[in-house]
C-alpha cells in the first residue's frame, strides 16, 4: 500500500484497511427472517422442553454452525458475518456494512 491509501482516521486506523474489512469480512445485509438464538437456546437451557419448531430451528442452527466452519476453512470468512446476523447476533457490527462490489 502506498502513502495516499493509508490516511489515518481519527482512531488511528487507516481507512484503507477499515474499507479492505468491510469490503472482505462482512456479507451483504441480511433479507428475509431471522432467529433469536439467544431466544432459542435460552428456552432449552432455561428447562423447556423443545417443541417442533425449537427442535427445527436447532437442528438448522447446527446446519448452519457446519456450513460457517466449512466456509471459514476454505478462506470464505463472510458466512460468520452471515450466520451472526442470522441468529441476530450482529449487534455490534459495523454501520458501514455494504461489501465493496467484487468487479
Amino acid at each position: 500500500m502506498d502513502e495516499q491509501n493509508t490516511t489515518k482516521s481519527d482512531s488511528g486506523t487507516s481507512i484503507e484497511l477499515e474499507r479492505l474489512v468491510t469490503r472482505d469480512l462482512l456479507a451483504a445485509d441480511h433479507k428475509g427472517m431471522k432467529v433469536s438464538a439467544e431466544g432459542l437456546l435460552g428456552r432449552i437451557t432455561r428447562g423447556k422442553r423443545p417443541d417442533k419448531l425449537d427442535r427445527y430451528l436447532l437442528g438448522e442452527m447446527l446446519n448452519h454452525l457446519e456450513l460457517v466452519g466449512k466456509r471459514y476453512y476454505a478462506g470464505d470468512v463472510t458466512g460468520v458475518d452471515e450466520f451472526l446476523q442470522l441468529y441476530c447476533l450482529a449487534e455490534t457490527r459495523p454501520i458501514n456494512n455494504k461489501p465493496a462490489s467484487k468487479n
